[in-house]
Formats: C-alpha cells, sequence, structure tokens
C-alpha cells in the first residue's frame, strides 16, 4: 500500500509501506498515462506520441487515494 508520494517539479516519488521506494519521472507518467484523453477506451492505443509531449513537462501537485484502489490523477 502507499504511504506517500511527493514529487520534486520533475519526478514524482513514491514510498510504500513495505519500505520500497519508486522514482517516476514527469516525462514517463505522461507518456504512460491510462486515462481516457491519452488513449483509446476500446484498444488502449495511445492517442498521443512522445513529440507531442513538452520536454519541460513537470507535476504540480500530486496526492494519495483515501481509499485502496480508487485511481489517483496527477496534474500536469
Amino acid at each position: 500500500m502507499l504511504k506517500q508520494a511527493k514529487h520534486d517539479g520533475q519526478s514524482v516519488f513514491c514510498d510504500w509501506k513495505d519500505g520500497h521506494s519508486y522514482r517516476f519521472p514527469a516525462f514517463w507518467l505522461r507518456d504512460n498515462c491510462p486515462c481516457s484523453e491519452c488513449r483509446d477506451p476500446g484498444t488502449g492505443q495511445r492517442l498521443n506520441t512522445v513529440l507531442d509531449i513538452p520536454e519541460e513537462i513537470a507535476p504540480r501537485a500530486v496526492s494519495v487515494a483515501s481509499r485502496p484502489g480508487r485511481p489517483t490523477r496527477t496534474p500536469f
């Protein structure tokens, strides 16, 4: 279960209750976004290319969902 999430303006850092920590670069998160604006709901095919992502992309906020399994969006 996710314990804490924070960002430094370039990456999102996730700390898990089991002691593991992971860093997700903003560019990677944006490129792998599963929302219906970024992926075709029926096929899962990307609707954008990496060339559509600005180089200076940065997270503005990050939060942990209050209920397990509930998706949380990170605004860019």
